[in-house]
């Protein structure tokens, strides 16, 4: 009897379970719904009433997901509850999606509005009783901004049914002429009422899919708007300049920047040269400058124009290396007007000119420019950015002829107003400026000009009886940044700013409950309606800001505790019976004690002699995944479980049955969203959700076998040519090919650019150094030592594409003792890459491999200013400082990376112990030529060792690492500790950038080898370098340290990489 009845009560039980799960979740039908839209000339606040049905025979809980646009702020949400609406509280996500998930079910009636990613937000109400109906409403609001002097509004809808009953009522300025615009309101006409426009539209049985979009033609010169009180008055300005945007420029004198570096070679060197020609003979320019540069700067030169040398100086230039941008610096010389021709993509050190305020025109004819980094430079000079392939030559002369006009300042007659907007602003059609004044009458004054020079002054009276009820100018400033706070933002400071402007964005939510006892016990601030019964029960919300800011104000004590509890991990393994280290509270409050900090944009580096002068001249001060199932990509290799962030579409079939690359595409990526282009023979719009940001294209960079390209990527390959296409899709592109690949990037590998790929599809292990050389290096080293130069040349027209192709030719070089062309060639590596950072720190590590310390510093101290959390950085840093003999520098850099708050110390204060063994070792080694004052004596405790290995990848994480003791024993993650003590530890918990680290205290002799699963199945353009250096007498007068490299390309099962012998 118990075998059916048990069987029968489990399918029972799994039937009940799968009825009960079939309530969450479940989407609404919008059976009703009004929008009320209210614009003035400065913002548009939107109500929408929405009433939701269930067409079950079952309560649910309804869900209702919707995007907005970029600008619009959910400002205010209600849930109607016993024919009341109660006004929604503004909490912490987590908080609010806490309380939802714990009285939902109890028939309870709560409901929870949040923000999934921007523009994209989640409605959930429960319960929507069975047949019934719940009703919300919601406030949106966003700043107008003025497009052709039309002032644009477009709310999206997109509700999945029919709508049974729609209304809609719009109200605008009756300054601005309103019309219609493509959406559902199209053929809609607006009608004057008293003092404003109107437009009202009742339907019934309505599809709402599609935008409510109008705009608003301004008129008048300018539109002021006040609100007052007692002691100041806030003030609206939205006004047409009355100066022309541009002015004419006559120089006489110009100095021209040319970039020569290798990637330059294919731009279109003549039109360039016919446009200087024409420029300069428009503007009868007698004398001009010509500074060639690519990673340096490589000369100077002056010319008379009226003959055309500098014109054949130009053809003869060698174009080679990589960019470096920051070398320049125009605050050391004079000129009327500079030209940089550039494409704009930095690819190796400081990426930022010093332009100051001088009138810059960056010119190319490339079809990868960088317009981001290019419209940065020309800053608020006046200058142009000039793409000569899409203007002719006449009025790209005409346009850089004339500067453009900025707002260079405000002021007021008062000199107390307040202006939010940041000074210089490009002039604008219209602009819009707000602020804060004392209460009363002032005047404005517009400054107008460029390149530090004021060429019109404007006056503008602002008056506070300019008055606007019902304008909400007071939320301008919150409207006008929302886009930046909650993309650029830390955790704790998007929580403030939206629990102070009371709005939702990705960590605030809005949460309606029913009971006053659910308020209570969530500490959820209470709506109105409450406060009374609240103030009954004596509740006052607990203010947990302080629990968070704790978080971010973890004190220097705080944090060298952790470490050295973890750093005590370390010694027990060196020695059980070893005393501890602790952190003692007085060591931290000496007086004397002077406070460690590194500027590395400045660092005052007194042990190193002149670093100006390095392996490329004058520069002007300048881990794979778990290796056995990886993607590949330009930057890193990553498990396959992200899938989240990478997809793969491989197979012949699926390459084969389709007509074009997003036919291969299609249905194959979550998230890909593909639509056609609605232009006959045009190619289909792809986008990846969630990843276009303001400012940028929505569609995602195209990378074939390493190269970007842009227009239709089928014209540039055939599909049936592909091996594999990658899809990424979250900050790794941008990551890897920089704000070009802001809204993703789909990086495609053809068959061609497998022509190398060597399958090593075994079961067996091998050691690296018994595998062939690449073909072009076997016909390298074949030739003869003079020849070698010619013989790069030659093979450089077929693999210059390949970054790993310039790491091989240089390291031969080097060995050949061609040095200084093997640092020349070194650079080309980053220029093939467009300046990777995988590649950039595999140049540090080539560069320590050949002991040229100081060029190995200038890397690692930018890669330090553009990581400033990445604590890896600062280790490589702090080697690099050590082997050069800047024992104090590599002591500062380590305590300030030690000691500094990441705000993830749970997680990095593994990294930090290793860090803190480093720096004890330095110390017990060179301590009478070190000032320790600054560190607390209780924490410096070195822990010698026979062996210490430290094995770093250039691509990210290593957990495939093994090291072979002499009697056969493996020590690994799964086998972290050997008979004979050797151990190995992890550096970073789960840290993406993660060093392996293993060391013996009392080795036994013989030779210890260094295997490696892994499965690189993708000759890419960025190759993997693993680095390894081996330290013998580890923090002993004997020790002896030394650094090797080996290239992973196309390797596949265990492999033996390298040893160490004791």
């Amino acid at each position: 009897m118990w075998r059916i009845i048990l069987p029968f009560n489990f399918i029972l039980f799994c039937c009940i379970n799968v009825n009960a799960q079939q309530q969450w979740d479940r989407p609404m039908d919008l059976k009703n719904c009004s929008i009320d839209i209210k614009a003035d000339l400065f913002i548009a606040t939107t109500f929408i009433e929405m009433e939701f049905c269930n067409s079950n025979d079952r309560d649910i809980e309804g869900l209702y997901q919707f995007e907005l646009k970029p600008g619009q702020v959910i400002t205010s949400f209600q849930l109607s509850l016993n024919g009341k609406y109660r006004d929604g509280s503004i909490e912490e996500r987590w908080k609010a999606a806490n309380a939802y998930n714990s009285v939902v079910g109890k028939r309870i009636d709560p409901a929870l509005l949040t923000m999934i990613y921007p523009e994209h937000y989640t409605l959930r109400i429960y319960p929507i009783p069975a047949k019934g109906c719940r009703k919300v409403t919601m406030t949106v609001q966003q700043l107008l901004n003025a497009e052709n002097n039309n002032l644009v509004y477009s709310l999206p809808l997109n509700i999945g049914n029919t709508v049974d009953h729609f209304v809609l009522n719009i109200a605008t300025d009756r300054k601005a002429t309103p019309a219609t615009k493509a959406g559902l309101i199209a053929e809609k006409l607006f009608a004057a009422e008293n003092e404003k426009y109107a437009l009202h539209w009742e339907a019934t049985n309505i599809s709402l899919k599609g935008p409510i979009a109008f705009s608003m033609a301004l008129a008048l010169p300018f539109a002021l708007c006040t609100q007052s009180n007692q002691q100041q008055t806030f003030f609206a300005l939205r006004f047409m300049p009355s100066l022309s945007g541009e002015n004419p420029i006559h120089p006489k004198t110009a100095t021209i920047f040319w970039d020569a570096s290798a990637s330059q070679s294919k731009r279109d060197i003549n039109k360039e040269i016919n446009f200087l020609k024409q420029f300069i003979s428009y503007h009868r320019i007698p004398e001009m400058t010509i500074i060639p540069f690519n990673h340096k700067l490589l000369d100077t030169a002056t010319f008379q124009t009226e003959n055309s040398n500098w014109q054949q100086y130009l053809r003869d230039i060698d174009y080679d290396g990589a960019t470096q941008l920051g070398l320049i610096d125009l605050a050391k010389l004079k000129s009327d007007i500079f030209f940089l021709f550039t494409d704009g993509n930095n690819t190796y050190g400081k990426s930022g000119p010093k332009t100051g305020s001088a009138l810059i025109t960056c010119v190319h004819t490339s079809p990868v420019a960088n317009l981001e980094s290019l419209r940065k430079i020309v800053g608020a000079g006046g200058g142009k950015v000039i793409d000569l392939n899409k203007v002719s030559m006449s009025s790209a002369v005409n346009s850089c002829s004339q500067a453009e006009t900025w707002l260079m300042d405000i002021t007021s007659a008062s000199r107390k107003v307040l202006i939010e907007q940041t000074m210089p602003a490009r002039q604008q059609t219209t602009l819009l400026i707000n602020g804060s004044m004392p209460a009363g009458n002032d005047t404005l004054y517009f400054y107008y000009g460029n390149n530090s020079r004021v060429t019109h002054i404007e006056r503008i009276p602002v008056r506070s009886t300019a008055g606007c009820t019902g304008s909400a100018i007071d939320r301008i400033t919150m409207l006008g940044n929302f886009d930046r706070v909650i993309r650029h933002s830390s955790w704790s400071n998007l929580i403030d700013f939206g629990l102070r402007e009371k709005i939702v964005t990705p960590n605030t939510a809005y949460i309606v409950l029913e009971r006053v006892e659910d308020y209570i016990r969530y500490n959820i601030a209470p709506p109105k309606d409450l406060e009374p019964e609240c103030e009954k029960m004596n509740y006052v919300k607990r203010d947990t800001r302080n629990e968070r800011n704790k978080i971010d104000e973890v004190s220097e004590y705080d944090i060298l505790n952790n470490v050295a509890n973890a750093y005590n991990d370390r010694i027990k393994k060196w020695d059980v019976n070893e005393r501890p280290v602790y952190v003692i509270p007085k060591d931290m409050d000496r007086g004397d004690k002077t406070p460690v900090t590194v500027d590395y944009s400045q660092m005052s580096l007194p042990l190193r002699g002149n670093t100006s002068e390095g392996f490329f001249g004058d520069v002007s001060g300048g881990v794979t995944g778990e290796l056995s199932e990886v993607v590949v990509t330009g930057y890193s290799s990553k498990r396959r479980s992200m899938a989240g962030s990478i997809a793969v579409v491989t197979g012949a079939e699926v390459f084969s049955s389709a007509t074009s690359i997003e036919q291969a595409l299609q249905g194959r990526v979550a998230g890909l969203d593909i639509s056609s282009s609605g232009v006959p023979g045009g190619a289909s719009v792809v986008t990846i959700r969630g990843m276009a940001s303001i400012g940028s294209s929505s569609e995602p960079l195209y990378v074939i076998d390493g190269i970007p390209v842009s227009g239709n990527v089928n014209d540039f390959v055939n599909v049936h040519d592909i091996e594999s296409i990658i899809v990424l899709k979250d900050q790794s592109a941008s990551a890897i090919y920089g704000s070009r690949a802001a809204s993703g990037a789909i990086v495609i590998t053809t068959k061609k650019g497998r022509t190398n790929y060597s399958n090593w599809y075994n079961n067996k292990a091998y050691r690296l150094k018994d595998m062939p050389d690449m073909e072009y290096l076997e016909e390298l080293k074949a030739a003869d030592r003079y020849e070698k130069i010619d013989v790069y040349e030659k093979l450089r027209e077929e693999y210059g594409g390949d970054a790993g192709f310039y790491f091989d030719v240089a390291q031969h070089l080097f060995e050949c003792g061609l040095k200084k062309k093997a640092f020349e060639i070194l650079v080309n590596a980053t220029e093939a890459a467009n300046g990777s950072q995988a590649v950039i720190v595999a140049i540090a590590y080539t560069l320590e491999n050949w002991k040229e310390f100081e060029e190995a510093i200038n890397i690692y101290e930018q890669l330090v200013n553009d990581n400033p959390f990445n604590l890896n950085f600062y280790r490589d840093l702090a080697w690099a400082h050590y082997q050069a003999g800047h024992y104090q520098q590599a002591v500062d850099v380590l305590y300030a990376a030690i000691s500094m708050n990441t705000a993830q110390e749970n997680i990095n204060m593994y990294a930090k112990a290793m860090m803190l063994g480093d720096m004890n070792a330095i110390i017990a080694l060179h301590g009478s030529e070190i000032a320790t004052g600054a560190i607390p004596s209780s924490i410096i405790k070195s822990l010698p060792v026979d062996i210490r290995l430290e094995i770093d990848c250039n691509k990210g994480n290593l957990s495939g690492i093994s090291i072979n003791e002499p009697d056969g024993q493996n020590c690994n993650y799964t086998n972290p500790v050997t008979k004979n003590g050797g151990t190995t530890l992890q550096g970073y918990y789960w840290g993406y950038n993660t060093p392996f680290e293993y060391q013996i205290k009392s080795a036994p002799a013989g030779k210890y080898k260094i295997k490696v699963n892994y499965y690189d199945y993708y000759s890419g353009s960025i190759p993997t370098f693993i680095r390894i250096r081996k330290i013998v007498n580890f923090g002993k007068q004997d020790q002896a340290i030394e650094v090797e490299n080996v290239i992973m390309d196309n390797q596949y099962g265990e492999i033996e990489i390298a040893e160490i012998t004791r």
